[in-house]
C-alpha cells in the first residue's frame, strides 16, 4: 500500500529481525490509527529527504513493535515504537555525505545520527529538536556524541 509517491507501507514496516524470528510488525489504520497517521507523516517527511538528496533512499528499519524492537536490541523509548524514524541508506552518497548533506539543509527533524558510520538514523518526533549525533561502539557499548 502506498503512503506517499516512494514509499509503500510494506518498507516502512518491515524488518529483516522480525520477519526472521517470526514477529508481527504490522500497521493496520483501522486498529491503531494514531500509528497509521505516524508512518504517514514519516513517509511523507522522507519524501523531503528523497528530494533533498536527488535519490531513492533504502530503508532498514521504521517502524517496530516493541518485540522487534527488543530483539534489535533499541532502546525503550525508541521513536521507531511510533513509527517516528527511519534508518537508511541511499546509493548516491556515502553516510558522511548523506548526514552532511542533511545536517547543512535547513531540513526540520527531531534527531539525526550517524550510526557507526553504517547508516543514517533521522527521527521526526514532536519536539523536532535538530539533535545531531554521531553512534560509535567503545569497547562493545554504543556512545553518542553531540556534534
Amino acid at each position: 500500500m502506498k503512503l506517499t509517491a516512494h514509499f509503500t507501507l510494506e518498507e516502512m514496516t518491515f524488518s529483516a529481525t522480525g520477519h526472521a524470528r517470526g514477529l508481527d510488525n504490522s500497521i493496520s489504520a483501522k486498529e491503531n490509527p494514531a500509528l497509521y497517521a505516524n508512518v504517514k507523516s514519516t513517509a511523507e517527511h522522507m519524501e523531503e529527504v528523497r528530494a533533498l538528496l536527488g535519490a531513492p533512499v533504502t530503508v532498514i528499519s521504521c517502524y517496530r513493535s516493541f518485540l522487534v524492537n527488543k530483539a534489535v536490541g533499541g532502546v525503550a523509548n525508541s521513536d521507531h515504537l511510533r513509527a517516528l524514524a527511519v534508518d537508511f541508506r541511499n546509493k548516491k552518497y556515502s553516510i558522511q555525505e548523506t548526514f552532511e548533506i542533511i545536517r547543512n539543509s535547513g531540513l526540520k527533524y527531531d534527531q539525526l545520527i550517524d550510526e557507526f558510520n553504517s547508516w543514517i538514523h533521522i527521527g521526526f518526533g514532536p519536539a523536532m529538536r535538530g539533535e545531531i549525533l554521531v553512534a560509535r561502539k567503545v569497547d562493545k557499548k554504543t556512545i553518542y556524541r553531540k556534534v
